[in-house]
């Protein structure tokens, strides 16, 4: 990883030989991922230093139901 370069799913999917979908899973600590996966995870999010934002999650777009009375 370049200096500076902000790290994506992409990249760490990539790196792992993983699919992106596992890795937005390994991020929310979903008990469908392996414990091997998990711990790979880990050790390259260690070896990167990066550490999961929640902040995209709160920019997610919400469902919105209209109740007609």
């Amino acid at each position: 990883m370049k200096k500076g370069k902000e790290i994506t799913i992409y990249d760490l999917a990539r790196e792992l030989k993983i699919s992106v979908a596992t890795v937005s899973r390994a991020l929310k600590d979903d008990p469908v991922v392996s414990k091997k996966t998990k711990k790979e995870f880990l050790n390259l999010q260690k070896k990167w230093a990066t550490e999961p934002t929640i902040l995209p999650a709160t920019f997610a777009p919400r469902k919105q139901i209209q109740l007609d009375l």
